[in-house]
């Protein structure tokens, strides 16, 4: 099947991360696959170190007749069957480019972010009403969608994000090489040391704070316990939690870590994961963290409840409650079998459940779907 992945997205996350994954993974599959991502951009410098068939166009204004043009030229090019669209701004650019190129592949806009506003005017009826599918990370997603845009829920198809089971294969951590000496350097004085990660950028919505707060709390209850904080700063934020980690006296005991390219040493090295996130849309660092056998306190908010059930794959806690988070860390501390037992079980689900090969499947079935309709 020929397919584009389309993004004009100038960040470096998840939403940029996860269509060269996929772009790739399917052309494994045999798929003949190009991501096209806006010049300029960190994806863009990411392609062109990659063996990723793509290509890149300049894209300014929301309408930019110029960009349409180029696409239009790629399409063309390419033919493709399915176009998948991972940035709604894209839409009206696509939607444009193939009037011009006078084909009608399949549409499908892939939603990795909740959706706010009103979008049911005239015009997005248009363009929503161009798509053959949307798929949607979650169900937290697919409600939000529906709410604001002019789409009907019959025509969302929840997938969740696919992950590299193998690449996060949990077997015996402590056996992992260069373990002890990453453990160190992540603040553990010893194997008693109850190392807590938050892995994300650092910024308000990713809940840092609620961590830090909640091992004040704690005071010298839990002396054992370090946390970590991994990720790369937004503005000053790193700067105001140092500032806070100070004032509360936890100096020594949290650990700003910057951004790491291999989050799998890290998980390797923790005891326990915390994903504190504000309505987090999927939730990828808890799903890896799953995958690794750690056991994870998460939100209860957004999609995180979706894969997370309390007790038995993790463990969930209510949004901002410093209280509750602490008494949770406290527990987990102490309890190296229910450490293990949450850790394996969440690892099972996540295996069966959120596998990128899983994924891919799903994703044929729905492009097999579209053509067969004629959408």
């Amino acid at each position: 099947m020929r397919l584009i992945h389309l993004t004009s997205s100038g960040g470096w996350g998840g939403r940029e991360m996860y269509p060269a994954s996929l772009a790739a993974a399917q052309a494994g599959r045999g798929h003949t696959v190009s991501l096209v991502a806006k010049k300029n951009t960190p994806l863009s410098r990411f392609l062109a170190s990659s063996s990723l068939d793509h290509d890149l166009l300049r894209v300014g204004p929301y309408i930019d007749p110029a960009a349409a043009l180029e696409l239009c030229r790629i399409i063309k090019l390419r033919k493709p069957e399915v176009i998948q669209v991972h940035l709604s701004r894209d839409l009206a650019l696509v939607s444009l480019a193939c009037r011009l190129a006078r084909l009608r592949p399949a549409l499908i806009l892939h939603k990795h972010i909740a959706s706010a506003g009103n979008k049911k005017d005239l015009f997005h009826r248009y363009l929503y009403g161009r798509l053959s599918a949307v798929v949607a990370v979650s169900e937290f997603v697919k409600r939000s969608l529906v709410a604001s845009c002019p789409i009907e829920p019959g025509r969302v198809r929840v997938i969740f994000n696919g992950v590299d089971i193998v690449k996060f294969r949990a077997a015996d951590r402590s056996a992992e090489p260069g373990r002890s000496e990453l453990r160190r350097e992540l603040g553990a004085v010893d194997e008693e040391t109850r190392l807590v990660g938050v892995v994300g950028r650092l910024d308000p919505r990713k809940g840092q704070q609620w961590l830090i707060q909640a091992a004040a709390r704690l005071g010298g209850s839990v002396p054992e316990l370090r946390c970590v904080l991994i990720g790369a700063s937004e503005g000053d934020y790193r700067s105001r939690l140092e500032r806070e980690v100070e004032t509360l006296g936890l100096g020594g005991k949290v650990l700003f870590c910057g951004y790491r390219e291999e989050v799998r040493d890290i998980f390797s090295a923790l005891d326990i994961l915390v994903v504190p996130s504000f309505e987090e849309a999927f939730g990828l660092v808890a799903v890896e963290g799953m995958l690794s056998g750690l056991p994870v306190i998460a939100a209860a908010s957004g999609a995180l409840p979706e894969f997370i059930e309390d007790g038995a794959t993790g463990l969930l806690v209510e949004q901002g409650n410093v209280e509750a988070l602490a008494g949770i860390l406290e527990r987990l501390a102490g309890d190296k079998e229910l450490r293990s037992a949450l850790g394996s079980r969440g690892r099972a689900w996540a295996a069966q459940n959120l596998s990128l090969e899983r994924v891919l499947g799903q994703l044929d079935d729905l492009y097999r779907e579209c053509l067969a309709g004629g959408r």
